[in-house]
């Protein structure tokens, strides 16, 4: 477990730094990796490292902010439609 730990500390500030400098990160995306590494529980300085190092690699890269996802927009909408339409169901209570 501690092997799987220390592999996982060394290779991911690596993998996002090289995945933020080759373009894979627009400006959206990272503020939301931003948020959601604020929100991460007893993970958070490992995810706080993954944005760091991915921040790094967007500060560097020459093909930041090319290609962005022009979808997002559409797809918070729907996340947002799709929250709305949840169902509460009281304990005991079974679907259908």
């Amino acid at each position: 477990m501690i092997i799987f730990f220390i592999g996982i500390l060394l290779s991911f500030p690596p993998f996002a730094f090289l995945y933020a400098l080759f373009g894979g990160w627009d400006d959206a995306t990272l503020a939301e990796l931003r948020r959601s590494a604020d929100l991460a529980g007893f993970m958070r300085p490992f995810a706080r490292l993954f944005w760091s190092a991915s921040t790094f690699g967007v500060r560097l890269s020459p093909l930041h902010g090319r290609v962005p996802i022009d979808i997002r927009p559409a797809a918070v909408e729907e996340a947002r439609t799709l929250t709305a339409e949840k169902v509460s169901l009281a304990p005991g209570e079974a679907l259908g």
